[in-house]
Parts: structure tokens; sequence; C-alpha cells
């Protein structure tokens, strides 16, 4: 009789994969200002860009995606659950 804890143990971390995957397109899609981080439009600067520069403030973000990252929780724990 095989042991069901690697099949439990392998689920826990296709399930943190698939968090991870979520909550990191959702950064990248709602986060992170493209125009400021490949220097287009009005954002032409000379000087190097730092990742802050490139990612919008925190209270922007909260005003802004709020419903993203439901969303992205939404389908997360669903994936979860199994459903």
């Amino acid at each position: 009789m095989v042991h069901p804890v690697p099949i439990k143990l392998m689920h826990f971390f296709v399930c943190r994969q698939f968090t991870f995957v979520v909550v990191f397109s959702t950064f990248l899609l709602t986060c992170v200002n493209y125009d400021v981080l490949f220097k287009e439009g009005k954002y032409n600067m000379t000087q190097k860009v730092t990742i802050a520069d490139a990612v919008y403030p925190v209270d922007t973000l909260s005003a802004r995606y709020l419903s993203d990252f439901i969303l992205a929780l939404s389908v997360i724990l669903l994936h979860n659950s199994g459903i």
C-alpha cells in the first residue's frame, strides 16, 4: 500500500504554483506602468528606470485595481477548492 502523503504534498505544491502564477500575472497586468518601463510616450527619460519608477503607487492601485485582485483571489479559491 502506497502512503498518500506524496500525493497530498504534490497537490499542495500544485496549488501553491497556481496561486503564484495568478497573483504574479495579476501584478504584471495591473501594477506595472509599461510606458515608464519601456520609456514610451511622455515618459521618455534619459536616466535609468528603477522598479519603483515602473510600479504604480499603492494608493493608486488600491483605488483602481481592487476588483482585479478580488477576481484573482476568487479564481485561486475556486481552483484550490477543487470546483
